[in-house]
């Protein structure tokens, strides 16, 4: 076997950049740790660059605990030799654990702490996607980074760094695994690792939450501005909204990491406020002049499969009758009468046309859900709007727009991954907005990809790519116009409530002083001023 394998690495005549491929082999742990042997005998004459030996069943039980140690063995002198290992690993599905990956860490703290490894340490790319690495194993490796980091003979050999891929994809991590990973990147004052691929794990915002604030912590004190990650993919874990708001520091010092990946993460309407608070942030601050964030596949649209509801214009009607179940909820306490009376309390319907546009009638219909008892409020917003709503709603009042369009010419460019993302043309219309704000206002550029949502026309898809801003000046002078139709419901909706709330505490205020009531208990009493106090949240 070994003489097979040595034959092979050496026949190649290209030295430059050669690669062994050997995935989906049958190899046996055995067969495995021959290759590698053979790997650190030959490895000067041959200078791989790259071994495959991915979906081989490589750390199989039935190879017995001692040849399994074996190869465990092997892994760690060739991770520990910077001469002999190939600058790209790729281990994807071999059923490695975290013994495997104890062994790995040795051998990379052995890579930059043994005196007799001289010289340049080309970066590793090192693909473990699909092994049941577990929390024990992910703490395995950060360990091995944060011992790198901190071991001053270590960082003396440290001229790059020490990852350029670390993909850990679907390796069964959870929020364990995430914090010890945090805790390595906290421990590192320049880029340990180039590029993190923590996707398809089970990461909730606890996790990422540890990741951000030890990428934050790293930042303050980091050697020059370069980012401590030039990518980090978190795609498909359990973020939800408040993963979404403890990424957003990240992009408010994009510098830090100049492109994250959020694809299918579950964030919704509040999450993309958070984020397009933080894209904002970026388009005012003096950090790095691009940045990537990938929102794909998240359920941003209110077109996501839920029933829809009959009628439902969004009109005065719908909006009192929320401010007046609010209101009714504070005076639930005794005042059945001042209940009714809200409830028989009409508004008259007041359309800015005689037919409303579809756009209208979708916001309606999510206004309804919402009203109706929709367990999740959030799924009847729309993360779109609420993006661009985020990203726009200080530009007429910030006072630093004019300084930001003077730096303009720096070309701040921001890409925007929003593929799949079940958008309606009103959510096409309010991301229109978005991008001419951006344009004209902050001197920043979008690029976005807002393919693969069915509903929009090739026209509205087309001009949101940048290829028809006419057409992207009408969409976005449309999402204005409904906005002020709405803030102008809004505010009859709050006067009509008002007025509500005083004729029901006069009602009752008559009724107690001739008697026709008893007098509610000091506990129950209806604080007007306080009501009034909260009336913002009506």
């Amino acid at each position: 076997m070994l003489k097979i394998v040595e034959k092979i690495l050496l026949s190649s005549s290209n030295t430059a950049n050669k690669s062994l491929i050997a995935q989906s082999n049958q190899l046996s742990t055995k067969g495995a740790t021959q290759i590698l042997q053979c790997l650190l005998q030959t490895q000067n004459k041959t200078n791989l660059r790259c071994l495959d030996l991915s979906w081989n069943p490589l750390d199989s039980e039935e190879s017995g605990a001692h040849t399994r140690e074996k190869l465990y063995d092997t892994f760690e002198q060739l991770l520990g030799n910077a001469t002999t290992c190939p600058a790209s690993l790729r281990l994807d599905r071999c059923g490695l654990g975290p013994a495997a990956m104890r062994a790995m860490g040795i051998g990379i703290i052995h890579r930059y702490t043994h005196n007799d490894q001289q010289g340049h340490k080309s970066p590793l790319t090192l693909s473990l996607c699909g092994n049941p690495v577990g929390d024990a194993g992910a703490a395995a490796l950060a360990a091995a980074v944060r011992f790198v980091a901190t071991s001053e003979d270590a960082v003396d050999q440290l001229e790059c760094p020490l990852f350029d891929v670390l993909d850990l994809s679907a390796c069964g991590i959870g929020d364990a695994g995430a914090e010890a990973i945090a805790l390595a990147l906290e421990s590192a004052n320049c880029c340990m690792i180039q590029h993190l691929d923590l996707s398809n794990n089970e990461i909730t915002e606890h996790g990422v939450d540890a990741i951000c604030r030890g990428l934050a912590a790293a930042g303050k004190r980091r050697d020059g501005s370069n980012p401590l990650l030039q990518s980090l993919d978190v795609s498909n874990n359990k973020l939800g909204d408040a993963g979404a708001k403890a990424i957003s520091e990240c992009i408010v010092g994009s510098d830090i990491v100049p492109s994250l990946i959020l694809r299918s993460c579950n964030i919704q309407a509040d999450g993309a406020s958070a984020l397009g608070t933080a894209l904002r942030a970026f388009a005012l601050s003096a950090s790095s002049s691009e940045l990537s964030l990938d929102l794909s596949g998240n359920p941003f649209g209110i077109l996501r499969g839920k029933t829809k509801q009959g009628g439902g214009k969004y009109s005065v009607g719908h909006l009192k009758s929320k401010a007046s179940a609010t209101a009714a909820s504070y005076m639930n306490q005794g005042f059945s009468f001042i209940k009714k009376g809200l409830k028989d309390v009409g508004v008259e319907i007041i359309p800015s046309s005689g037919e409303s546009d579809d756009e209208e009638e979708e916001l309606g219909r999510a206004e309804s859900t919402l009203l109706d008892g929709d367990i999740d409020p959030s799924r009847a917003k729309c993360g779109g709007k609420a993006l661009s709503t985020a990203f726009t709603s200080s530009a007429s009042s910030d006072k630093k727009t004019n300084d930001v369009v003077s730096r303009s010419s720096t070309g701040r460019s921001i890409r925007l991954g929003l593929r799949h993302c079940f958008f309606d043309h009103a959510a096409a219309d309010a991301l229109a907005d978005m991008l001419l704000t951006g344009k004209d206002e902050l001197g920043v550029t979008f690029e976005l990809d807002i393919d693969m949502n069915d509903v929009l026309e090739e026209q509205m898809v087309s001009a949101l790519h940048g290829d028809d801003e006419d057409y992207l000046r009408e969409m976005a002078e449309s999402h204005a116009d409904k906005m002020s139709y709405i803030k102008d419901a809004q505010k009859r909706a709050r006067a009509a409530t008002r007025n509500d709330l005083d004729s029901g505490f006069d009602s009752w205020a008559n009724s107690a002083v001739y008697g026709e009531v008893d007098e509610e208990p000091d506990d129950q009493e209806w604080d007007s001023d306080a009501d009034y106090e909260n009336e913002d949240e009506i």
